[in-house]
């Protein structure tokens, strides 16, 4: 097998000093990559794509790079489109706030290389706790431990350290997803020793690398999810992993620096990424008709609105406004379940966008 090349694709909206930070990171690698692929939706793109090709361009000789806008706000759609200008074996979907330490592109497709027998659908990147050196300094030893959760919260409450410490799996991602086949698919790869590679059953979307024929086997992104499109990485993740494995580089390290963006309210964001579990599930399972499903989405969100009030409660949040989002959610449910399988994408996409501008 020869050596394989991988595409960065990114996409971005209005966070210009971030991308470029992030792009100068993941372009100074030990592995470089074959070429940057950056769909912007910003309204000052060509801004932005003069200070990237003037700043970033000439710091990396043999790198295409791709900078192009999209004609929609959607990180489904932006992740496509960048896709369509991969010509790489691997494309890397990293978010615009991730910043890959200076080995993980080289420990990621080590990873690639040793699977002789192309079990492999994607591979992803463990998270650091702190961010990696600037590309000017001289790495100075291992990152922080790598972890599967959010930079830890400073707030000293108790309630809400116990809330971490006790219960944070049940905030994990297959918590927030409803398989479409009635379970996951995690599986090792031969070649691939756990001290290398360890199974995972779904990926983050700010860490994941593909295949690029494992993307097109699955049908690229869900442009049914809209704007923010919360649960993309763990949809299409998902519908990688029916055809190949994933695997966790345990030696790829990335910090995910959660730049502030412009989201909706959290009452929002709850019901959307609750709602969008539950249309992708219809959308995507078989067997799955216009009423059915209705007792199980109902515990799902039950569930949910247990421990979102649990964690407002440890937050002090006094408007309760993870559990309200999940309020929301139930209200909405029977409009989702009425929708005729075949009108879900466009049907359900006009019933987020209703949702983001009502606030």
């Amino acid at each position: 097998m020869g050596s394989l090349t991988w595409s960065l694709v990114v996409a971005t909206l209005n966070r210009e000093d971030c991308l470029v930070r992030s792009l100068r990171a993941n372009t100074s690698q030990s592995r470089p990559p074959k070429q940057v692929i950056v769909v912007d939706s910003s309204a000052d793109w060509e801004k932005v794509r003069a200070r990237v090709l003037t700043e970033l361009a000439p710091r990396t000789p043999g790198v295409e790079w791709v900078y192009v806008p999209s004609d929609q706000r959607s990180l489904t759609r932006q992740r496509n489109l960048g896709f369509v200008h991969c010509t790489s074996d691997v494309a890397f979907f990293l978010d615009d706030d991730s910043f890959m330490y200076p080995d993980c592109a080289e420990e990621i497709m080590r990873v690639y290389q040793a699977d002789v027998n192309a079990e492999l659908g994607g591979v992803c990147a463990g998270l650091a706790a702190e961010p990696p050196p600037s590309p000017s300094a001289v790495p100075n030893g291992p990152a922080g431990e790598t972890q599967s959760e959010s930079p830890a919260d400073s707030s000293g409450s108790s309630a809400l350290s116990w809330i971490k410490s006790s219960m944070s799996p049940l905030w994990y991602q297959e918590r927030l997803f409803l398989p479409y086949d009635g379970s996951f698919h995690p599986r090792s790869v031969a070649g691939i020793p756990r001290d290398v590679g360890v199974p995972v059953a779904l990926f983050h979307g700010c860490r994941m690398t593909f295949r690029a024929p494992a993307v097109r086997a699955a049908g690229g992104f869900q442009e049914m999810l809209v704007r923010g499109a919360y649960g993309e990485d763990a949809d299409f993740s998902y519908r990688v992993s029916r055809q190949g494995a994933l695997i966790m580089a345990v030696r790829a390290r990335l910090f995910h620096e959660q730049t502030p963006a412009q989201r909706a309210k959290v009452s929002v964001t709850v019901c959307l990424v609750l709602l969008n579990a539950i249309a992708l599930y219809r959308l995507n399972a078989e067997g799955v008709g216009a009423g059915n499903g209705l007792g199980s989405t109902s515990a799902f969100l039950a569930k949910r609105l247990l421990l979102e009030l649990l964690a407002d409660c440890a937050r002090g949040a006094r408007e309760l406004p993870n559990a309200r989002g999940v309020w929301r959610a139930l209200r909405h449910l029977p409009e989702v379940l009425r929708i005729p399988r075949h009108q879900l994408p466009s049907a359900y996409a006009d019933l987020q966008r209703r949702l983001l501008e009502r606030g």
